[in-house]
Order: structure tokens, then C-alpha cells, then sequence
């Protein structure tokens, strides 16, 4: 089951960085971990408690990914209540913008690729 917002994000990404990136699993989880912590640091998380939180998730046994990614979402639209904010609608404003940039993001993100991997 994929929701419009999903379809929306995937036609982007193809449209921007090409079809054999969009389906790059590592680049598409350094890429959301990236946005994670900037998120985390946007709500005034620290630098030291995220690293703890990092020691303590990867002391622990690997989750399923399925199981994973619906608590993910549950959390992110449980943080976007606590601040009194739609996760989704923050989405189709940030996809829009992104749509505008095409251009700029591709050369930002050839530029990472081509130094560094998926890695920034």
C-alpha cells in the first residue's frame, strides 16, 4: 500500500537524481539518517546525547525492517503533534520547494557522490 505523498517523493527522486539511484538502499539510508539527526538537532538534541543514543541502538539486536519503519513513523507524527505540527503537510511543502530545486540538489548531490560515496 502507497500513499499519494510516497508516489509524489519517488517521482521526485527519480526525476531528480535518476531510477538506479532512487532504488540505492544505503544512499536512500544515509540520505534519511542525515535528515534524522538534523531534525533531532533542530529540537535542540545535543551532539553528546545522540551520540549515546547511537552506542545504545547499535548495542542492541537488528530490528525487522518493516516493523522498524512503522515505528519510525509513528514517532515522526507523534513529534510533529508534540510541536504541534502536520508531518505530512510539512512533507508536501518541503517535496514543493524540492521541486523548484532540481537543478541545485542534483549538482549538490553529484558533487558528495562522485568525492565521498553515499556518504557526505
Amino acid at each position: 500500500m502507497v500513499d499519494n505523498f510516497q508516489r509524489a517523493v519517488r517521482r521526485w527522486v527519480i526525476d531528480c537524481f535518476g531510477l538506479e539511484a532512487s532504488s540505492y538502499r544505503k544512499e536512500r539510508t544515509f540520505r534519511f539518517l542525515e535528515e534524522a539527526l538534523e531534525l533531532a538537532q533542530s529540537c535542540a538534541a545535543s551532539h553528546e546525547e545522540v551520540q549515546a543514543l547511537v552506542e545504545y541502538v547499535f548495542s542492541r539486536p537488528v530490528g525487522e525492517f518493516t516493523s522498524e519503519l512503522g515505528g519510525t513513523m509513528t514517532t515522526l507524527a507523534a513529534l510533529a503533534d508534540a510541536y504541534d505540527t502536520s508531518a505530512v503537510g510539512a512533507g508536501w511543502i518541503e517535496l514543493a520547494k524540492n521541486r523548484k530545486r532540481i537543478a541545485q540538489i542534483r549538482e549538490k548531490w553529484l558533487a558528495k557522490t562522485i568525492k565521498t560515496g553515499s556518504l557526505p
